[in-house]
C-alpha cells in the first residue's frame, strides 16, 4: 500500500493512502495522525476555500488546495510542486 504524507503549515497532518490521480487532483483514503494542528487543518478547511497543504514528503511533493473537510477520503486539488518542504 502506498501512502503520502499531509502536511499543512509544514506540519504533519495525516496521510493519503492508495493515491489515486485524476486529472488535476489527488484523492484518496484519508488517515489523519495525532497532531496538535489536526484540529487546527480541519477548521481552516471549513472557514476557508483555500487550504493549502503539501502532499508527499519533506523533500519533494505536490502543492494543493483541499477540496472539503476529509472524512474517510481527502481530495486535493493540486497546484504545483516543491522540492524541500522548508524553502517554501
Amino acid at each position: 500500500m502506498s501512502e503520502l504524507t499531509v502536511f499543512w503549515k509544514k506540519e504533519a497532518v495525516g496521510k493519503i493512502l492508495d493515491p489515486q490521480p485524476d486529472n488535476f487532483h489527488l484523492c484518496g483514503k484519508w488517515q489523519p495522525i495525532a497532531s496538535n494542528y489536526l484540529d487546527d487543518f480541519i477548521n481552516d478547511i471549513q472557514e476557508t476555500e483555500d487550504s493549502l497543504v503539501c502532499v508527499g514528503s519533506e523533500e519533494k511533493g505536490l502543492t494543493g488546495v483541499v477540496c472539503a473537510v476529509p472524512d474517510e477520503y481527502i481530495d486535493v486539488l493540486i497546484r504545483d510542486s516543491y522540492k524541500n518542504l522548508h524553502e517554501l
